[in-house]
């Protein structure tokens, strides 16, 4: 994900969950995705808070965050790939996960074709 969209992203999440959650409802709710929080029940800033807690998160996971939140996710075919690909090893048939890693193997080893 380009810097500039982890950057609004992380912003808009920031701010839903301020309006929103309280700072304990919001140390729940990012705890639901793996993200280390304090445990603090009073912060100055809620939305400087989650900013803070969201700054070495992975962008796969803040990308998971914003659609709970209904939040748009700008979207690359990178990106993409990288989901499909995690989602198949996670849970996907044995099929579909080899044709995949076939068809990833296909386009490094010869991207100019695939244009």
């Amino acid at each position: 994900m380009k810097q500039l969209h982890r950057y609004q992203l992380v912003g808009s999440i920031a701010i839903k969950l301020q309006e929103t959650m309280k700072t304990s409802g919001i140390n729940m709710f990012l705890g639901r995705f793996g993200v280390e929080h304090d445990f603090v029940s009073i912060v100055p800033s809620k939305r400087l808070y989650v900013e803070r807690l969201l700054a070495d998160v992975s962008d796969n996971v803040i990308c998971q965050i914003a659609r709970e939140l209904e939040i748009e996710v700008p979207s690359s075919t990178a990106q993409t790939a990288q989901e499909l690909q995690a989602y198949l090893e996670v849970g996907g048939l044995p099929a579909a996960r080899d044709d995949f890693k076939r068809a990833m193997e296909t386009v490094d080893a010869d991207p100019a074709k695939h244009l």
